[in-house]
């Protein structure tokens, strides 16, 4: 019996991983407090006028995501008590980062490259059914004139040769005085594979709820933005860079430094190259992540093997895409 259960070994292991996770807590804890005070001198400096560099304002991000964990999972433990080492357990990102396996770090960018590939399938899939079988003549028009645009900017072999299929979406509004992301205009099969690439999307969320998480997303980049502009992309290091481009939509944890740059750069230059009088910004910032998203996924190492199960499906209608 002794040869099957090692008692023995196992009360060390579980003594070893309540000692871990309360020297975890500890220096969670510690860490969290410490962001707090470092943040609030940031903040104090960009309101004199000063600049920060981009690891500052990662950390000023990351300081403000992780207050909000707080507020959630002291809610989530006073309203499902009993339930909650079992929420805990499920969803461990719950927690501010602090309290997160630092060797873990790179399996969100990891879970992010896998989930942008699913969610564009999916999207796809979903146009060239409604294209295909929608009820109202109006809206089946409508989605099939929208998979000739996906086809257009999947043929493109550039950010900015696929900006100028959907250009024509970004201009300004005329009739109103400041622009904002009128997120409500895009086809829902489009926003929902979008905004799942990026994590936003849970299931059985209804949409004014992913609105929410989208727009304060979006606030993020936008202010990642202004810093990018002002700090050179080279003098970024590799942990700065994968978050600047992972939350800008670009490459994959396969692609090089050197080609993450390039994209960023070119993300950047699109960014500040048309007029804000004619354009609407937010809607340029929302295209040029989409478009991100789709050029790589389509360029991707993970993407070979679903383009070649689409390939040999007989089933498969995403194809008609790349007709």
């Amino acid at each position: 019996m002794s040869g099957f259960i090692e008692v023995g070994k196992t009360f060390e292991d579980g003594k070893t991983w309540i000692l871990r996770t309360l020297e975890r807590g500890k220096n969670g804890t510690l860490t969290a407090w410490q962001n707090i005070k470092d943040s609030q001198a940031i903040r104090k400096r960009l309101k004199a006028g000063e600049s920060i560099q981009y690891k500052e304002f990662m950390l000023m991000s990351q300081e403000k995501e992780d207050r909000e964990k707080i507020f959630s999972t002291v809610i989530n433990a006073v309203c499902f008590s009993n339930m909650f080492p079992i929420l805990l357990l499920m969803n461990p990102t719950m927690l501010p980062s602090t309290f997160q396996d630092p060797s873990k770090y790179m399996d969100t960018y990891k879970e992010q490259s896998v989930n942008r590939l699913a969610a564009i399938s999916e999207g796809l899939a979903e146009i060239e059914k409604l294209a295909s079988i929608e009820k109202n003549e109006n809206r089946r028009a409508e989605f099939k004139k929208l998979r000739k645009e996906i086809a257009s900017v999947l043929s493109c072999t550039s950010i900015a040769s696929a900006f100028g299929c959907v250009e024509k979406y970004c201009l300004a509004n005329p009739e109103k005085a400041t622009q904002q992301a009128d997120l409500w205009k895009m086809p829902k099969p489009v926003y929902l594979a979008l905004w799942k690439s990026f994590g936003l999307v849970k299931q059985f969320y209804p949409r004014f709820a992913v609105d929410f998480s989208v727009r304060a997303h979006l606030e993020k980049v936008s202010a990642g933005d202004e810093i990018l502009q002002k700090v050179p992309i080279e003098a970024l290091s590799r942990t700065e860079l994968l978050h600047a481009c992972f939350h800008r939509g670009i490459g994959s944890l396969n692609s090089p430094e050197v080609v993450l740059r390039e994209k960023l750069i070119e993300y950047l230059d699109l960014l500040s190259l048309y007029d804000p009088k004619k354009f609407n910004i937010h809607h340029i910032r929302v295209a040029l992540m989409g478009l991100n998203v789709v050029q790589g996924v389509k360029f991707s190492n993970e993407a070979t093997l679903s383009r070649m199960v689409f390939r040999n499906s007989r089933n498969s209608k995403i194809l008609k895409f790349q007709e």
